[in-house]
């Protein structure tokens, strides 16, 4: 008889919440976003495991067959505030589509637009900001969103930081161009990516420029449609990297793909090295995001007779390299081994 998963699991919570510094103890908040693989087996999945282990509540949002720009829509739903534990699990359901290096910048300006949402709590929303010229409520994200398709029309915000972040909403065959300036600085042109329709039928999906290497302190940034070109520019939000509230969170854990038997390695490389671009960019600004290398924890190991979705073991490969992220996060200056030694411990229950 193998140990329970259960009493197994308990190594986890007392590893973790030993951390010192770690925000979210037991009975925090977790949203996870992905496909099937996130949404599970309905008797097991990593989800469960990794709630067991730290004693989080939380919200599975994973849908079959999701991609990056169905993941947008909820992720856009989402009220994030300093407390905000999230994660983000896609990957599986794209492969097919990034034939073409333009596709796979719009993927992985896709993904930085979740991450950015995921992570800056204060934001300049589009019908808060000071606008000229003609704009409307979006008919997309008619909330909070803006919309305009009259050459000259600017929005603007102030921010405080030194990486600023202008959030879109994109769609297909977009063509509308905006020019940026930052402190009567211009710092260029920018068309939202023409996007694809995926294998959700959506082609509408966030979008986001990011603009670094500002010196520290408050900014304005101007925003001006400058080519419509028969399109409608459709922005939600101004913000920055230090206009966040102070304190740990919100944080991010952005776990990668592994590879499946409906792909190749090389299909799969170009997934992962595009979801470790955005997340080293997003790290680079100081925000709390953390990888899980789940690609290379699996390997070949983590999927069952279909080629795709874990079985139980599986599951539990991926609880361990999350939880094991969890535990280098909050507590950097102690060896990863003082716990991914016990992570990968678990047995499954027989």
């Amino acid at each position: 008889m193998k140990k329970s998963v259960y009493s197994a699991l308990a190594i986890f919570l007392i590893c973790i919440n030993s951390f010192a510094g770690n925000p979210f103890p037991a009975g925090s908040t977790w949203d996870a976003f992905g496909d099937s693989i996130t949404a599970g087996d309905i008797l097991i999945d990593y989800f469960g495991l990794v709630r067991t282990a730290t004693g989080w509540t939380g919200v599975n949002h994973g849908i079959g067959g999701s991609t990056a720009y169905r993941q947008g829509v909820q992720i856009y739903a989402l009220s994030v505030g300093q407390s905000t534990l999230s994660s983000s699990f896609i990957g599986t359901n794209d492969t097919s589509f990034l034939t073409t290096t333009a596709r796979e910048t719009a993927w992985r300006r896709i993904l930085e637009a979740e991450y950015i949402w995921l992570l800056t709590p204060t934001k300049s929303l589009g019908q808060a900001l000071s606008v000229t010229g003609t704009w409307a409520n979006s008919d997309i994200n008619p909330s909070f969103g803006i919309k305009s398709a009259t050459n000259g029309s600017t929005a603007t915000a102030s921010v405080s930081g030194s990486t600023v972040y202008v959030g879109f909403w994109a769609t297909l065959n977009n063509a509308a161009s905006v020019n940026v300036t930052i402190d009567s600085v211009d710092k260029g042109q920018f068309t939202p990516a023409t996007l694809y329709t995926d294998s959700q039928s959506l082609s509408t999906a966030p979008f986001a420029i990011r603009i670094s290497g500002l010196s520290s302190g408050t900014h304005t940034v101007v925003v001006t449609l400058t080519a419509a070109n028969a399109s409608t520019l459709y922005l939600d939000y101004i913000t920055s990297n230090g206009n966040q509230l102070t304190g740990a969170g919100p944080v991010l854990y952005v776990l990668t793909p592994y590879l499946t038997a409906s792909e190749t390695i090389a299909q799969r490389n170009t997934v992962v090295s595009n979801i470790q671009i955005a997340v080293s960019e997003i790290s680079s600004d100081g925000l709390g995001i953390q990888l899980v290398n789940v690609t290379d924890a699996c390997e070949a190991n983590c999927h069952n007779g279909d080629g795709i979705h874990p079985d139980a073991a599986g599951y539990q490969i991926i609880a361990n390299a999350m939880l094991a992220a969890i535990a280098n996060l909050w507590n950097p200056a102690r060896s990863p081994a003082y716990c991914s030694n016990q992570l990968y411990s678990i047995e499954v229950m027989a």
